[in-house]
């Protein structure tokens, strides 16, 4: 671990609630392994982050997230730790452009974020895959909606991020035929 920080996140009856980032040094970066433009560099910076949701019969906002600070370097492995309801998802959704600071900025390879990129993705927490399709399938379904690359470049890179998250062997496996982690 290199280092941990603590962030004031939410209010929820008068109590306050605090998420936790740990970052670590990838061994991805050492085998070589990089799927980020900016490979000597910062990859993502969260930069004064508020966000605030109107709650339902209520006379004021409700603060999710209060002056969040955080940089990603390339190759770092980032876990955000805290309980139910203290922001984690919605800060995962701010960094993938899924939604909008109240204030403050997202930057993801130098490029402020507005919205979603082929360069970001989120794993939502329910499955989100169709079950009809091979994991392969799944992985291609993505890039073949961008019509920047040929279906081998495509083929070629889905194989490349299977491979990088251990799932290779699964790839012509359903979804029904993997674990929940997998």
């Amino acid at each position: 671990r290199r280092w941990s920080r603590h962030y004031k996140l939410h209010y929820k009856k008068n109590k306050k609630y605090f998420i936790k980032v740990y970052q670590f040094t990838s061994f991805e970066k050492e085998k070589g392994i990089g799927l980020c433009k900016n490979m000597n560099g910062i990859k993502a910076e969260i930069k004064n982050i508020n966000k605030s949701f109107h709650g339902r019969g209520l006379d004021h906002d409700i603060k999710v997230l209060d002056d969040v600070n955080l940089n990603i370097g390339d190759g770092e492995f980032v876990c955000l730790l805290g309980p139910s309801g203290c922001g984690k998802t919605t800060l995962l959704r701010l960094i993938a452009g899924l939604d909008q600071p109240t204030s403050g900025e997202v930057i993801a390879d130098g490029e402020v974020v507005k919205k979603p990129s082929g360069d970001r993705a989120v794993i939502f927490q329910q499955y989100s895959l169709f079950p009809w399709l091979t994991v392969l399938e799944n992985v291609m379904f993505g890039l073949n909606l961008k019509k920047d690359r040929t279906k081998e470049e495509n083929l070629k890179a889905a194989e490349r991020y299977l491979e990088s998250v251990g799932l290779i062997d699964f790839k012509d496996s359903y979804p029904h035929e993997l674990s929940g982690g997998m």
